[in-house]
C-alpha cells in the first residue's frame, strides 16, 4: 500500500452547499470535538432513535394539522382587525411540514441503519436551523446544536 492510501480522508458529506456544510459539522463536532460519546451510549441513540421520531411524529401531526387549521381559520379574521400573517410566519410553516416530510421518510432508513436515513434527519436538522432563525430563536438554536452534535456524533453506525 502506497502513502496515499495509508491515510484514512474525512468522510465526504458530498459536493455542494450541502455537502459543505456536513463536512464543517463532521470537522467540528466529530473529529474537533473536545467529547465524544462512548460507543455504547451510540449504540442505544442508533437502536432507540428511530421509535422515538415515530413516537413524536405521531404525535406532532395531529398538533401541526390542528395548528395550520386554526392559522387558515382565523387569518380571515385577523386581517379584518387590522393584523396579518407575515411571510415568516408562513415560511415557518412550510419550512416545519417539510422537515415532518423528511423525517417520515428517515424511518426506514433509520430501522435499518442507512446514511439515506441519517441524511433525511440531517437535512430536517437543517430546516429547523434555518426556522429558529427566521423566528429569532435561540433557544431553538441551542437545541439545534446539541442536536447535531448527537447526530454527527452517531454518524459512523450508519453505512
Amino acid at each position: 500500500m502506497n502513502e496515499q492510501n495509508s491515510h484514512q480522508s474525512p468522510p465526504q458529506g458530498g459536493k455542494g452547499v450541502l455537502g459543505q456544510i456536513e463536512n464543517f459539522f463532521d470537522e467540528y463536532l466529530v473529529r474537533k470535538a473536545p467529547f465524544h460519546l462512548p460507543d455504547n451510549v451510540k449504540e442505544v441513540i442508533v437502536k432507540v432513535a428511530p421509535w422515538i421520531t415515530i413516537i413524536l411524529m405521531v404525535l406532532a401531526i395531529p398538533l401541526i394539522l390542528a395548528a395550520i387549521g386554526f392559522t387558515v381559520a382565523f387569518a380571515p379574521a385577523a386581517v379584518v382587525a387590522g393584523h396579518s400573517l407575515g411571510t415568516v410566519y408562513w415560511i415557518g410553516w412550510v419550512i416545519t411540514l417539510a422537515s415532518l416530510i423528511l423525517e417520515i421518510m428517515s424511518i426506514k432508513g433509520l430501522l435499518h441503519r442507512q446514511m439515506q436515513g441519517w441524511r433525511y434527519v440531517y437535512w430536517a436538522m437543517l430546516l429547523g436551523v434555518l426556522s429558529n432563525i427566521l423566528m429569532v430563536s435561540i433557544g431553538g438554536l441551542v437545541g439545534n446544536l446539541i442536536g447535531l452534535y448527537i447526530l454527527f456524533q452517531v454518524k459512523s453506525k450508519y453505512h
